[in-house]
């Protein structure tokens, strides 16, 4: 991975880890938070961030929020030229 692409990837990792400590683990709630970052064929480059919470609500439209965190998500992933899937939790590719 180059520079340009390592910079606003490793930014999303702390975003995504530092969310899911506030939010998922809070009041000393243990959990796992799983890290995947993988290059597969076509150099294709995948960050996986999982953590074992309950997650979101299924209808909760997060491509439409107008929470700051989400924001910063979809402009971090715009300067990767990636596109973000969130099932409860978040895939970028």
């Amino acid at each position: 991975m180059n520079l340009e692409a390592a910079i606003p990837c490793g930014l999303l990792i702390n975003e995504l880890v530092t969310n899911s400590l506030k939010h998922a683990f809070y009041n000393d709630k243990s959990g796992e938070i799983c890290i995947q970052l993988h290059q597969e064929q076509q150099e294709k480059n995948y960050l996986t961030i999982r953590d074992n919470d309950i997650g979101m609500p299924a209808n909760f439209d997060w491509k439409n929020s107008s929470s700051l965190w989400f924001k910063l998500m979809r402009i971090l992933s715009k300067q990767l030229k990636a596109e973000i899937e969130f099932d409860g939790g978040v895939r970028v590719q």
